[in-house]
């Protein structure tokens, strides 16, 4: 009777501290990434908006203001990925941030040559570049970050259902032996 006590008991231990486990890992390793990479999406999006209202607006203080949100935002998304890139471990997660780093150096390129045409006053073919290449390269940088966000989902959601299959398996296993104690002490019991 002693045993089966002690039995329930120590799958009740193991198994909770799987789960502690298996939360740990979805708290403190993937969901930290798809918030970052979620400021790399939001960051890319202020470049975007400041890119744009460098040739909508007239006054060159207020040019040079949206130049400097698109270097913050730049600096914003370097920090970002610097951190992806020292916790971002598996094979098929450096994969994403090697194509995340590619799309990204692309970018870069153009933002800085349309930036200098937008200094150097020649709105137009600052324009006809953001409207042509940029926008494409943009738009595959994005992807490519959500490609990231979506690997860390799927894997959430992996741990996620381990750990409620665990739990699962941990009630059954300990209802299943406190039947059998209950029908052990009904027996000693006659």
């Amino acid at each position: 009777m002693l045993i089966l006590l002690a039995s329930v008991a120590l799958i009740g231990i193991t198994r909770i501290n799987a789960i502690g486990g298996d939360l740990d890992t979805v708290i403190n390793n993937y969901f930290p990434k798809t918030v970052q990479a979620n400021a790399v999406v939001d960051s890319v999006n202020i470049i975007a908006r400041a890119m744009r209202n460098t040739l909508i607006l007239d006054d060159q203080g207020a040019i040079a203001s949206e130049i400097d949100r698109v270097e913050q935002a730049r600096t914003t998304i370097k920090e970002n990925l610097d951190i992806l890139k020292q916790t971002i471990k598996s094979e098929e997660g450096i994969k994403f941030l090697t194509a995340v780093e590619m799309a990204r150096n692309d970018y870069v390129g153009l933002q800085t040559s349309f930036l200098n045409l937008v200094r150097d006053g020649r709105q137009a073919e600052a324009k006809t570049l953001l409207l042509t290449t940029i926008r494409d390269k943009q738009a595959f940088y994005i992807k490519a970050i959500g490609d990231i966000i979506h690997y860390q989902t799927q894997l959430m959601t992996q741990r996620g259902e381990e750990a409620a299959q665990n739990a699962a398996s941990a009630t059954v296993q300990m209802l299943l032996l406190a039947a059998i104690a209950l029908l052990i002490g009904i027996g000693i019991g006659y």
